[in-house]
């Protein structure tokens, strides 16, 4: 886009290589957004004031923050009639395990993984959440399968249940649930994550004599920040001077006031 107009802009960066070796190519999109519109304010010598702008910046690129490992894992009521042994195993990737030994037809009570560690910006808007689960089961027959898979809110199990009715593997393995974009069927700020009563809760169930083990239960955060107000001398090419959605000008190197 020329001066003054929006839209976005690819860049692609061609190394050339010598036989045998081939080029390699790599592209990135840069979004242009339109220049903010400022309020004009009259500052008299001696005083000071205040430019605004009522300019909202988009949200920015993505950012991912884990996969961090729980710190705390125990036993949770409230579905099932059996309860796990030792959950507190899966603060620790590889063995020991926690584990779970069902009848027929049993179902767990929940693993219940939480102290995740997180530390997502304040002004963050929360984009998606992420949850990897190493597990396997005694066997394949009389179908070992995640009964519920679901997020921790300040202590409280909320939002969608996750959990899906494909059998277990005999060797551990990952099972991935929720995304990038995903928010589980609520809404989530930043304090929310950090809080250490955020987590994950996971209940199994079963045909028959099997037996549940899970390895560790890990989480991604994706999010997103918002973007800089920038203030300059000249709308383009000019010195920087300073960010923010008021800014005084007064006294700042540069700005001739």
């Amino acid at each position: 886009p020329g001066i003054g107009e929006t839209g976005n802009v690819t860049l692609t960066l061609t190394a050339t290589g010598n036989t045998p070796c081939g080029n390699a190519t790599n592209n990135k999109t840069l979004t242009i957004n339109a220049i903010p519109q400022a309020t004009g304010v009259t500052i008299c010598a001696g005083q000071s004031g205040s430019l605004t702008s009522s300019t909202v910046c988009p949200l920015g690129a993505s950012i991912s923050s884990g996969p961090n490992t729980s710190g705390t894992a125990v036993n949770l009521t409230g579905v099932g009639s059996t309860a796990w042994t030792s959950p507190g195993n899966i603060t620790t990737a590889g063995t020991p395990y926690a584990t779970v030994a069902l009848g027929i037809l049993g179902t767990s009570n929940y693993i219940k993984a939480t102290n995740y560690g997180f530390g997502i910006p304040a002004n963050a808007t929360i984009a998606g959440i992420s949850v990897a689960v190493n597990r396997q089961a005694s066997s394949t027959s009389f179908g070992m399968s995640d009964n519920e898979v679901r997020m921790i809110k300040n202590n409280v199990i909320i939002g969608t249940d996750k959990g899906v009715g494909t059998t277990w593997p005999t060797a551990l393995t990952v099972a991935n649930y929720g995304g990038v974009t995903d928010l589980w069927g609520t809404t989530w700020n930043p304090s929310d994550i950090n809080n250490g009563n955020f987590g994950v809760a996971l209940s199994v169930t079963t045909q028959g004599n099997r037996t549940a083990t899970v390895d560790y239960i890990r989480v991604t955060v994706s999010y997103q920040l918002p973007g800089d107000l920038n203030w300059y001398t000249a709308s383009s090419g000019g010195t920087f001077l300073g960010s923010g959605s008021s800014f005084n000008p007064v006294g700042v190197a540069g700005s001739g006031l």
